[in-house]
């Protein structure tokens, strides 16, 4: 209410609630330097290359197992249950890294505040949501891998 009686009463000036003026400050931070265009950019990439590293690793452990995954076809077992199997390795895979990278963070944060004087902010949507995107790109990479199954023919295990 003061601030929009102040800017009421002087069209000229502008005023701001404390939440309001951080917001404004930090999406002008992120979005109209160069430091925050940088971070942004450095965000995608480290996701681009968290992304290749995560399918490429789950491509090479499907295809080291391709034999054994045509045996089970020649058994009889299903194209869909070994599909399962393979996007729940995926999910371990992101769920492994997951909990891998919270106590590096932590150690990370610390270092940084020990070393710089500076407080990083790790607040639970923040963590829960890199966590989220982690486990989301394991999936999307064992989706990928799905791929290589499709070439799977139990024909050659008589090679």
């Amino acid at each position: 209410p003061a601030v929009a009686e102040f800017v009421a009463r002087h069209k000229d000036l502008s005023a701001f609630t404390s939440a309001d003026f951080s917001r404004r400050t930090r999406l002008h931070w992120l979005t109209e330097t160069p430091g925050g265009l940088a971070t942004v950019l450095m965000a995608g990439l480290a996701l681009l290359v968290g992304a290749v590293v995560t399918r490429q690793a789950l491509y090479a452990a499907t295809i080291a197992s391709v034999r054994e995954y045509a045996l089970l076809r020649a058994l009889g077992i299903r194209r869909r249950r070994i599909a399962t199997f393979v996007l729940g390795q995926s999910l371990g895979v992101g769920l492994a890294g997951a909990l891998l990278a919270l106590p590096l963070i932590a150690v990370l944060s610390q270092g940084v505040m020990l070393a710089l004087g500076i407080h990083m902010l790790l607040p639970w949507w923040l963590l829960g949501s890199v966590l989220s995107i982690t486990v989301v790109m394991a999936m999307l990479s064992g989706l990928a891998t799905l791929r290589s199954l499709r070439l799977m023919d139990p024909v050659m295990l008589l090679r």
